[in-house]
């Protein structure tokens, strides 16, 4: 009952999925619940590999590669591109440590925030219909299920650099058992959708998850829940990069 708790709190809180389900949960819920986000991933990617047969019926594979990115959007409520957005604009002000943090919780939009989202959502579409077109299309499902684990990762591996705020919960309670069972998951959905070969791709995607979570942090001694959410959607943008390289090579 407490696993399902926890899923279902996840699905709820990464998602725009309607679970109604009332849950009784705590702080602890939310960062050992990370261990869940994986899969909430491959749920994700599931929905949208269904959009895309559907789309690819009516539409050319350029719209079909646009239709996905945006039903990802609608399908996360952009949550993490808001902390993308944030975590670029305080992280590459320039500025002191301190006022980097507030900046990262300035609610406004800054140039870094937009240029960052535009950038990052034009990729995400060129390499999409890269794969598409090379009849890779399995690439589909697996890219949340990465991104998801860079959140993951970010919470068990790194300290919390505020002392407050949303993503206190997701660190304080979350650490290596539920990073194991967040890489598992991500193998196996791997070895299911490509076999031993996509087990490298998710290896790959795996370490970039830790490597951009280690920059930023060091940007500010620690993790935020912004720089959880950026890692998301750059792990992603950088999990198509690799499989399109590896497509081409």
């Amino acid at each position: 009952m407490k696993y399902l708790r926890q899923f279902l709190l996840m699905v709820q809180f990464l998602t725009r999925i309607p679970v109604t389900a009332r849950l009784d949960v705590d702080e602890k819920d939310f960062g050992e619940g990370l261990a869940f986000a994986p899969l909430v991933g491959f749920i994700i990617g599931l929905i949208l590999y269904a959009i895309y047969m559907g789309a690819s019926f009516f539409l050319p594979l350029p719209a079909v590669s646009v239709v996905i990115v945006v039903s990802y959007i609608l399908l996360s409520g952009g949550l993490h591109f808001d902390g993308l957005g944030d975590t670029f604009d305080g992280v590459f002000s320039g500025r002191p440590k301190q006022r980097v943090m507030e900046i990262m919780k300035d609610s406004r939009c800054g140039t870094n925030a937009l240029l960052a989202i535009i950038c990052v959502v034009l990729m995400d579409i060129a390499f999409i219909y890269t794969l598409l077109t090379n009849g890779a299309p399995e690439i589909i499902v697996l890219f949340p299920v990465t991104g998801r684990l860079a959140c993951l990762v970010g919470a068990g591996a790194f300290n919390y650099a505020r002392d407050d705020g949303l993503g206190k919960s997701f660190v304080n309670h979350c650490g290596a058992k539920h990073i194991a069972a967040g890489l598992i998951t991500l193998m196996v959905v791997h070895f299911i959708f490509g076999g031993f070969g996509y087990i490298f791709l998710g290896a790959a995607g795996a370490i970039a998850g830790y490597l951009l979570n280690l920059f930023f942090s060091k940007k500010i001694s620690g993790v935020t829940g912004d720089i959880l959410g950026a890692c998301c959607e750059l792990n992603q943008m950088f999990y198509l990069m690799f499989a399109v390289f590896i497509l081409k090579f």
